[in-house]
């Protein structure tokens, strides 16, 4: 099944951000509480449900050492789940500057030379980005989430919320887990809103490359990711210029290939492109090269923002 993409206004939200109490390294506060519908799936499912998020949880934590507390509510079906089989991510949005957003990669790089990733890509960020889209904006898109990681500054309230549908099963749920926190965190993208062109920029575009060149491309076709400039493509990794353009394509083992990806296991592509968003690596992360498979696991109440359906075929 194709999956079915939704954006919602963005422009008019601005999350505020305060001080929040020290925490031990990365906190993602799962509310698996408060949606009843979700409640009673997990019942029905002999807790299957909130089994599948909490390993992804942890699963996150493990990898990534920043000091802040992520929060995101999970809901089955309803306004973002829906009746599909597939699962949504609603991130919280800040809209910036192309200057404000690099500024925030070169200091968070500067602060932490052990992220590998972020540190190579902040020499290839470009003076200039203009949006490709004569009627888009050149501002980005940056979830509360990933602001945090990069500033150390967790979000007041919500970073997003999650929902799965109502028609999904519980082989998919731990894939859609890894998947969708992963949006929240800053994994996002809206080329495909407005093919080929986005209507707005993301931190994404940031590692979208021409195949085999050094040339950068938001456009809505098949690039390539890359950390370096366009030196290299770790796992061969591609963007999807089918669905969510923030999706692998052809890699349907990966939870985040575009569709049939019921394996919930993060490929050392998916953590490196985590740690050059700002996501500091708690161990150590492999060669880019690598394929090896390192870890394993089974938007909310005001502003608005981006939020993609998944679907299986």
């Amino acid at each position: 099944m194709r999956k079915r993409i939704l954006v919602a206004g963005v422009f008019g939200f601005l999350a505020m951000i305060a001080s929040s109490p020290a925490s031990a390294g990365l906190i993602i506060n799962a509310d698996l509480t408060s949606n009843a519908a979700w409640v009673a799936e997990n019942t029905a499912s002999g807790g299957a449900l909130d089994a599948a998020v909490n390993s992804a949880v942890s699963t996150y934590e493990g990898l990534y050492k920043n000091n802040i507390t992520v929060n995101i509510g999970f809901q089955w079906g309803g306004s973002i789940g829906g009746s599909g089989t597939g699962a949504a991510a609603l991130p919280q949005v800040n809209v910036l500057t192309l200057a404000q957003t690099e500024a925030l990669f070169v200091a968070h790089a500067a602060a932490h030379p052990e992220n590998v990733p972020i540190n190579t890509a902040v020499p290839f960020l470009p003076a200039t980005f203009p949006n490709p889209d004569p009627n888009g904006s050149s501002s980005f898109l940056v979830s509360t989430a990933e602001k945090a990681a990069l500033t150390g500054v967790s979000t007041v309230g919500s970073d997003g919320t999650i929902g799965f549908g109502t028609s999904s099963t519980s082989g998919f749920w731990a894939a859609f887990a890894l998947h969708e926190i992963g949006h929240i965190m800053g994994r996002f993208d809206q080329a495909f809103a407005a093919p080929p062109n986005p209507p707005i920029l993301t931190p994404l575009d940031f590692f979208k490359y021409d195949p085999n060149t050094t040339t950068l491309d938001p456009t809505f076709t098949v690039t390539n990711f890359s950390y370096d400039g366009g030196a290299t493509n770790p796992g061969g990794r591609q963007w999807s210029n089918i669905s969510d353009s923030s999706d692998w394509i052809g890699f349907p083992s990966d939870p985040y290939n575009y569709a049939t990806n019921g394996t919930a296991v993060l490929s050392s592509a998916d953590i490196l492109l985590n740690e050059a968003l700002g996501w500091d690596p708690a161990v150590s992360t492999p060669e880019p090269a690598s394929l090896t498979l390192l870890a394993t696991g089974f938007f909310a109440a005001g502003g608005f923002g981006f939020y993609r359906r998944r679907g299986k075929r």
